[in-house]
């Protein structure tokens, strides 16, 4: 009588054997999938004396019971890591979680793909201040907007003028090995292992903007003076890019 269950007693029981041999009511708008499906014979779970499930309530309709006002004993306003409340989080519980299991937890981004690197994250790394937060819209091409302080880290740089184009060096999977495509020069022989600054020492492009790898006196004009007076300036005609020393032919160089 409490609960007011209906009096259609074959809605619920079968008609030979024993009452407790309860079986599912039919649910119109709810059909019990995943962790819910250990509920559908037991009726209390949800029909709880004093408590009011709002009619029409559907499989996508979670805030209905899983609020303070709700039939569930895990409510929206009760997480506290990471507090729903505090941060705005969405009552459209489908938007982060699956009817499985509230872990893990997965927002799908429209203009950010977790990937990489981001693919750890919790959510309040990035909303710090809430939801949406002041991140709202940014893209995964956007790097700068959430790494401004590592791009004015060391290197600086600042300092040295390079794009705020993150992906122009660096991966999405780790900051360091940064490298970036040269259009003119390619980085062969011992020039792999050249660091930005070694190049770029008055910042970025550079003194040495355009430099193409065919023109080596561009760079090492000091190299040519210490060693050599009458010879030509294309320095590939003796020399290869591993070691200076050695040359195949010195050309009646001095």
């Amino acid at each position: 009588m409490s609960s007011a269950y209906p009096r259609t007693c074959t809605s619920c029981h079968s008609t030979t054997g024993s009452w407790s041999n309860v079986t599912a009511y039919t649910h119109t708008g709810f059909t019990f999938t995943g962790a819910h499906s250990a509920l559908r014979t037991i009726c209390s779970e949800c029909h709880i004396t004093g408590k009011t499930i709002p009619a029409g309530t559907t499989n996508n309709s979670c805030n209905n019971c899983h609020s303070t006002a709700g039939v569930a004993t895990t409510k929206y306003e009760s997480v506290t890591s990471i507090s729903h409340i505090t941060n705005n989080f969405s009552r459209t519980c489908t938007d982060c979680h699956t009817n499985t299991s509230w872990t893990p937890a997965r927002f799908t981004h429209r203009v950010f793909q977790l990937s990489g690197a981001h693919t750890t994250l919790a959510c309040n790394r990035c909303h710090t201040n809430g939801y949406p937060g002041s991140m709202a819209g940014i893209t995964s091409d956007n790097c700068n907007a959430c790494h401004s302080a590592n791009y004015q880290a060391a290197p600086n740089h600042v300092a040295a003028s390079y794009p705020r184009t993150c992906t122009s060096c660096h991966s999405n999977t780790t900051w360091s090995g940064a490298t970036v495509m040269h259009q003119n020069f390619q980085f062969l022989y011992r020039h792999g292992t050249l660091s930005c600054s070694a190049c770029h020492q008055s910042g970025y492009p550079g003194q040495y903007a355009g430099v193409s790898e065919t023109d080596c006196y561009a760079c090492h004009a000091s190299d040519y003076r210490e060693e050599h007076t009458t010879c030509s300036h294309t320095c590939t005609n003796c020399h290869n890019g591993n070691n200076w020393d050695n040359p195949r032919s010195k050309n009646g160089c001095n």
